[in-house]
């Protein structure tokens, strides 16, 4: 599947990238601009998370210009483009004392929060969700607050939306999915769940397989969820290439900084073996002190127990 650049919207007006392309993307002025381009986004079900970044940087340096609900606008937009970073992108965006607020040591936010503190929080809670694939969690989750159809309720289509996304993760990573589990994951029953594994997916349901009174859902293969097998060839180069030959197995010996050997004893043993090496009085030295290492490796990894077994 082929996704756009990361700083590209193919329904980005041209306006809004004129002011990205150019200073006035730092110029506080624009932010008002930017607040009206999400609502469109949000109504229009576009997504612009280049812009959408922009804004919340503009909100760094103008915190007085920092409009609540557009924070939370943008933060649910970016869930419904999971598994993507967008949702943590736009999180390092924001200040500490929403991040981190007084009911910090919890998992869940304290009635001192502020009201922006406690939406970062429970939408974080879904984006956790998300990433551990807890698509059923996900929606009781959803369903077990007011506060979060409060948050969503900008955003046009957002439970559809939320299961296109769920539908195509699990499209890429499954061949078969039994049918309970994954209306779980759908949020759809019935005649509901049949038309959108249908329609929307594209996917077969072959009733006769399965749990009983249930059935299998068969996703057609793709090269996301095909196994098959790789093989992986690595080619490495090094500047330095030494082979010696013991008289029973032939060793490369690639050159590296070993501090193990006197280099003194290291000569005496080079000169011992006849081996003659040309070079810089450096590269000889470390080639000295590569082959004792390498011998005496040699002697631990076979259990020989003398140089002259080896000869």
């Amino acid at each position: 599947m082929m996704h756009e650049s990361f700083d590209q919207a193919k329904d980005r007006p041209d306006n809004i990238n004129e002011i990205l392309n150019g200073l006035d993307r730092y110029n506080p002025e624009t932010t008002g601009i930017f607040q009206d381009y999400i609502a469109s986004q949000c109504e229009e079900r576009t997504y612009d998370c280049y812009a959408n970044l922009a804004l919340l940087k503009l909100y760094q340096f103008n915190p007085h210009l920092t409009r609540e609900e557009t924070i939370t606008n943008i933060l649910v937009k970016a869930l419904t483009v999971f598994p993507g970073p967008d949702f943590s992108l736009c999180l390092h965006l924001l200040p500490p004392h929403i991040l981190h607020p007084a009911s910090s040591a919890s998992s869940l936010p304290a009635a001192g929060d502020a009201p922006l503190s406690e939406a970062v929080q429970k939408l974080t809670t879904l984006n956790t969700l998300l990433e551990g694939a807890n698509y059923k969690g996900f929606w009781t989750t959803l369903d077990s607050d007011d506060l979060y159809a409060d948050l969503t309720a900008d955003v046009s289509g957002f439970e559809e939306l939320m299961r296109v996304r769920i539908a195509v993760t699990v499209g890429q990573s499954c061949r078969e999915v039994e049918r309970a589990v994954l209306e779980g994951w759908l949020q759809l029953k019935g005649a509901d769940f049949e038309k959108f594994i249908s329609d929307i997916c594209g996917w077969g349901l072959d009733a006769a397989r399965g749990p009983p009174k249930g059935g299998m859902v068969v996703i057609p293969v793709n090269k996301e969820n095909e196994a098959k097998s790789s093989v992986v060839r690595e080619n490495v180069s090094f500047d330095r290439k030494f082979f010696l030959h013991f008289g029973w197995e032939e060793r490369m010996i690639v050159g590296a900084d070993d501090s193990c050997r006197i280099l003194a004893r290291g000569k005496e043993s080079l000169r011992a073996t006849g081996v003659e090496v040309g070079g810089s009085e450096r590269a000889r030295e470390e080639f000295v002190v590569l082959f004792v290492s390498w011998k005496y490796y040699l002697l631990a990894r076979t259990g020989i127990r003398s140089e002259h077994e080896m000869e």
